[in-house]
């Protein structure tokens, strides 16, 4: 790829180089499933995330909690900066 195509905000693009980040980030990784009989209607969202900074796991019972979970720690991002 040449420069001129190389973008950081094109999806995949990696030129091998590491970013150093002058900024806090948070990365999540968010696993669903749905829970229950397929095709039945008395089926849940459960699902899990991971918090890649800290390796933490996490779960999560439907997908208001996985906003939840989010928005707390964003907010404790903000009172840590």
């Amino acid at each position: 790829m040449s420069d001129a195509a190389h973008d950081d905000r094109t999806p995949g693009c990696y030129d091998g180089a590491v970013e150093k980040r002058t900024r806090p980030e948070l990365v999540f990784v968010v696993r669903m499933w749905l829970q229950g009989e397929s095709g039945s209607e008395d089926g849940s969202w459960r699902g899990s995330i991971q918090d890649v900074n800290s390796g933490k796991r996490f779960y999560v019972v439907g997908t208001h909690d996985v906003s939840d979970f989010i928005d707390a720690r964003l907010n404790e991002a903000i009172e840590r900066s």
